[in-house]
């Protein structure tokens, strides 16, 4: 990633950055965005972050300062509903659609 964020200094420089990332990548791409913001800090004003499922890898003061640094730039979308512990034996490697009054629980989540 070094070397990768000394070449965008240069005069051929992008417009923009996005990181983009699912599950433990979505934590990587909000990780090296940090890095970004650090290492090269003339860059994190052009750099937008989307997370995917990502799992918390930071305490509160630095999800404090990934807000600070990328704001309205950065989304995370989380799943609303969970599968059970145990999913049941027939959803095999499929999972069910869950039942009409469920859709709307967790339409009212994400609301």
């Amino acid at each position: 990633l070094g070397g990768w964020l000394a070449g965008l200094c240069g005069a051929d420089a992008p417009q923009q950055i996005v990181f983009v990332g699912l599950s433990l990548g979505a934590a990587l791409a909000q990780m090296s965005a940090l890095r970004l913001a650090s290492e090269q800090p003339q860059l994190a004003a052009r750099t937008s972050v989307l997370g995917l499922g990502s799992f918390q890898f930071a305490n509160a003061d630095v999800g404090r300062l990934f807000e600070s640094l990328y704001g309205e730039r950065a989304a995370q979308l989380v799943t609303a509903r969970r599968m059970p512990a145990r999913p049941p034996p027939q959803v095999g490697w499929w999972v069910q659609e869950p039942p009409r009054d469920d859709e709307a629980q967790a339409e009212a989540l994400v609301a």
